[in-house]
């Protein structure tokens, strides 16, 4: 028995395994025959010394994992399993769209617009003692010091409204990818 003949009667004993699993098998058993033809030995020399190709085929599906080995039973199997999964995960996504058009956007909508119109406040807060300012060197109407210390307390606030609203969008922005992760994986059918 030479090297090619070994190899194919070693492929039809694992042709139950993955094909990328098969082939990474003969390219060892292959590279094995390589180096010891490198050493000096036949193809014969190497044939006894690994054994019948049937008993080394035995020992790599015991030492192999099951997810490596796929049967033709296995695979059947697996498309009868798919198909209800299938119908399943289809059906759970439409009635995910259905809830989320109906009891989701509404809310999640109106957080974000009041999100977005607090910074308006904010802004608006901010800008304030801009037009005090624009008074009093317009028209002369006001107090300076009462002005000056109003718009350093308005500025502050505006700042820290800004600030605590970065981190509530933060929250908005991890809450709303959360939800559609949830989202994905009840329709994997894995929550």
């Amino acid at each position: 028995m030479n090297k090619q003949q070994y190899l194919n009667e070693l492929r039809s004993h694992l042709i139950s395994l993955n094909p990328q699993e098969l082939q990474e098998i003969l390219y060892d058993y292959e590279e094995h025959f390589e180096n010891a033809k490198s050493d000096g030995k036949s193809e014969l020399e190497v044939v006894n010394e690994l054994g019948a190709p049937s008993k080394v085929a035995e020992e790599i599906m015991i030492e192999l994992p099951k997810e490596s080995q796929s049967s033709v039973e296995s695979t059947t199997s697996q498309n009868e399993k798919r198909s209800p999964n299938i119908v399943r995960n289809v059906l759970i996504a439409i009635a995910l769209i259905f809830i989320n058009l109906i009891v989701v956007v509404g809310p999640v909508t109106a957080i974000i617009s009041v999100y977005i119109s607090m910074y308006g406040v904010a802004i608006s807060i901010g800008l304030a003692p801009l037009f005090g300012f624009i008074q009093l060197g317009l028209y002369g109407v006001g107090n300076f010091f009462v002005l000056l210390f109003s718009s350093i307390f308005s500025l502050s606030l505006a700042t820290l409204m800004v600030l605590g609203l970065i981190y509530v969008g933060k929250w908005i922005i991890f809450a709303i990818k959360k939800y559609i992760h949830l989202n994905i994986q009840v329709v994997k059918g894995e929550w």
